[in-house]
């Protein structure tokens, strides 16, 4: 997302916003090939422009919704003191449950020591991240559509295959909107009553009656799906869903189709494509990833 998350070099080489590096997407792909890319609400912006400039067709924008995002706000007041060289006095102490490890710590609570820094204790400079949107763009098609999908099996979207089972019998339009929380429930029925999920569900029902949710929802990784063949934990901070991945596979490429991610990361895209029948190519700058991707692929082929 070009944001340097973690202090990681992978999220800051500039190259998910270089238009170059999208124009060779762009070769990659045949007339009517769609590209999914996930990127940060603060630099969708730099992405749409570069695939742009690529010659890539907008299509549509997902908003991937969650209630487990990390903030990244600094705390102004204690800036302050720190820079006024001031010692904040501790008021107490509370524990700190780390959201990746799932460790817990316990850190000391500090009141504001200057009166400039009781001014502005309780300001930030961020909110709390809740959404990641992602592009549909495409590449131009080559005539009509009914051309282009009988010549290259590209240029259309599989409404049919996610659209959502009613209890009436009848199927939703699936939309561009996928919402999740960070309990480790795999259903909305399974998630408390604070739960996002749940507080969704507690709003009016859509005009069949069926939960809000059921349109949207789409778990974040549980921890068993964190696990590494060999028994280990993923130790990659931005794993993405499988089920999340598989329904973005399932919309774009047919059965048999090639899928590419450039940025495979550890590998939860060629686990969605080999789950769906697709054949994967794979690109990692980090070689602990890509062989953690490699084992993750190699397992879900074997259990295709």
């Amino acid at each position: 997302y070009e944001l340097g998350y973690l202090g990681n070099a992978w999220d800051s080489s500039g190259i998910a916003h270089d238009p170059e590096f999208w124009k060779l997407v762009l070769r990659a792909l045949k007339p009517g090939g769609h590209v999914v890319a996930f990127n940060g609400s603060r630099t969708l912006g730099f992405l749409a422009h570069a695939t742009l400039v690529a010659g890539l067709e907008m299509r549509d924008l997902i908003a991937w919704f969650y209630s487990s995002g990390m903030p990244t706000s600094q705390e102004v007041g204690r800036k302050i003191d720190d820079h006024l060289g001031a010692v904040r006095p501790v008021v107490g102490q509370k524990v700190f449950t780390d959201m990746y490890s799932k460790e817990n710590h316990v850190v000391d609570v500090t009141a504001p020591a200057t009166p400039e820094a009781r001014m502005w204790d309780g300001w930030g400079t961020a909110l709390k991240p809740a959404f990641e949107p992602a592009i549909i763009a495409r590449r131009p098609l080559e005539g009509t559509v009914a051309h282009n999908v009988l010549r290259y099996s590209t240029g259309a979207i599989n409404v049919a295959a996610l659209r959502i089972p009613q209890a009436d019998g009848s199927t939703s339009w699936p939309t561009n909107v996928v919402f999740s929380c960070g309990c480790e429930g795999e259903t909305p029925t399974e998630h408390g009553p604070s739960c996002p999920v749940a507080v969704l569900d507690g709003q009016r029902p859509d005009r069949r009656g069926e939960p809000l949710s059921r349109l949207v929802y789409c778990a974040k990784p549980s921890s068993a799906e964190r696990r590494l063949p060999d028994g280990r934990k993923n130790p990659h901070p931005t794993v993405k869903p499988v089920d999340l991945m598989r329904r973005l596979v399932r919309l774009v490429c047919p059965r048999g189709g090639v899928v590419l991610d450039p940025f495979c990361g550890s590998g939860s895209t060629g686990v969605a494509a080999a789950a769906e029948g697709c054949r994967f190519v794979g690109v990692e700058l980090s070689e602990e990833y890509s062989g953690i991707a490699r084992s993750r692929i190699a397992a879900a082929e074997e259990a295709a």
